[in-house]
C-alpha cells in the first residue's frame, strides 16, 4: 500500500478541487497526527472535528463514504456499538448489526427484542489494516 502522501495526491487527483476532497485530506492530515492505538475508535464528531465541518453537513457525509471505500481500498472501516438494556454502550460483532439490518430487530443482553434498531446502534469508525500500514510506510 501507498504512503498516506500518495494516498492523498490520489483522492485529490480522483476528486479535483471539490471540497469532498479536501476534506478527506483533512482527515488523513488527522489519521497522519495520531498514534496508531487513537485511530480504533472514532465517531462522526471526531472525524467533523478533525476535517473542521459540521457533522451534518453532505459534504461530510460524502467524504466518509469515500473513505469507507470498497474493500481492501477502504482507508476506515465502520462499526457499531450497541446500546443495550441497562445503558451500557457494548462493542457488537458486524455480523449481527447486518443481520439486526436485515430482520428490523435486535436481541439485547437481557433477551428483549427491539425493532427499532437504529436507536439502539452508535457507529464509529476504526482505520482499516490499509490505512495502517500506509501510515507506517510514510
Amino acid at each position: 500500500m501507498a504512503g498516506l502522501h500518495k494516498i492523498k495526491s490520489e483522492i485529490l487527483g480522483s476528486l479535483g478541487d471539490s471540497p469532498v476532497s479536501f476534506v478527506c485530506v483533512r482527515i488523513l492530515d488527522y489519521a497522519e497526527s495520531q498514534r496508531s492505538e487513537n485511530l480504533r475508535m472514532l465517531t462522526y464528531t471526531s472525524l467533523a472535528r478533525a476535517a473542521r465541518i459540521d457533522p451534518g453537513d453532505p459534504v461530510f457525509a460524502m467524504a466518509i463514504h469515500q473513505l469507507l471505500g470498497g474493500g481492501r481500498k477502504a482507508l476506515f472501516v465502520k462499526h457499531y456499538l450497541l446500546k443495550d438494556f441497562d445503558g451500557e454502550a457494548r462493542r457488537i460483532d458486524d455480523r449481527v448489526v447486518r443481520e439486526a439490518y436485515i430482520s428490523r430487530e435486535i436481541e439485547l443482553s437481557d433477551g428483549t427484542v427491539v425493532s427499532d434498531v437504529e436507536e439502539y446502534l452508535i457507529p464509529y469508525f476504526s482505520a482499516s489494516a490499509a490505512l495502517l500500514k500506509a501510515k507506517a510506510s510514510s
